[in-house]
């Protein structure tokens, strides 16, 4: 069939033409790989708990910030301006657009070959403190010692998380800040290119987010120390 307005208009198999993403369970401290799965009936999400063999080459260089909503079992909204334009004092965060949206950033990386499966550009946001925090701690270091590396991205690998505890008696609850760390720099893959950011204050195109599926095994909390480092490979994001 022809293309009458000059591209395709045909639905994709389990939204195949979207980024897959990796997200941070804050409340348990683990981070996975969604991937999506053919079950011969359709595609369902499958996490995949890379927590200890986190590596990526991540884009700091065009991550976005500003407000974020994860609806049950819905898309996710999303309303961000470029970070890089926050910084340098070019804009401001957008206003608020709804009660139910909390600050939240997101940004797009390489999986090295160890944890990447068959798809190792993912994209990754969130809104949760502990994440939020964990990921400002290593853009400090980043921001500090880019100079440096011009025209590398940071490599980053999860040190460990740290238990954060809120509210008191039946009210308390813990969440889990994760600890990443610099381990080095890399030249940006040639795949790796710039989430598109629309002007500021305009929802940014949803995720293929999909809530997890029930019945799922419950992961209990996370707490890495002494997790060594991987040694960096010339050719792990090739």
């Amino acid at each position: 069939m022809s293309n009458l307005f000059g591209f395709s208009t045909e639905t994709s198999a389990g939204g195949a033409d979207f980024m897959p993403i990796c997200k941070y369970d804050a409340r348990s401290g683990r981070l996975f790989r969604v991937d999506r799965v053919n079950t011969g009936n359709g595609f369902m999400s499958e996490q995949v708990d890379i927590t200890s063999i986190f590596k990526a080459v991540v884009d700091f260089e065009n991550m976005q910030v500003g407000w974020i909503h994860f609806p049950a079992g819905g898309a996710p909204s999303f309303v961000l301006v470029p970070f890089s334009d926050f910084t340098a004092g070019k804009i401001a965060l957008p206003a608020k657009p709804s009660e139910l949206h909390k600050n939240g950033l997101r940004f797009t990386m390489k999986l090295g070959k160890a944890c990447a499966g068959d798809k190792p550009l993912r994209e990754m946001a969130g809104n949760a403190k502990a994440f939020l925090s964990g990921v400002e701690e290593v853009c400090e270091e980043y921001l500090k010692t880019k100079a440096q590396y011009a025209g590398q991205l940071p490599v980053l690998e999860l040190a460990s998380t740290l238990p954060v505890k809120t509210g008191s008696g039946q009210m308390s609850s813990t969440n889990y800040r994760p600890k990443f760390r610099i381990s080095g720099w890399a030249p940006r893959p040639v795949d790796l290119v710039a989430t598109p950011v629309p002007l500021a204050g305009a929802p940014v195109e949803p995720l293929p987010m999909t809530a997890p599926a029930t019945g799922a095994t419950v992961v209990p909390p996370n707490v890495m120390k002494g997790v060594p480092a991987p040694q960096m490979a010339d050719d792990d994001f090739g």
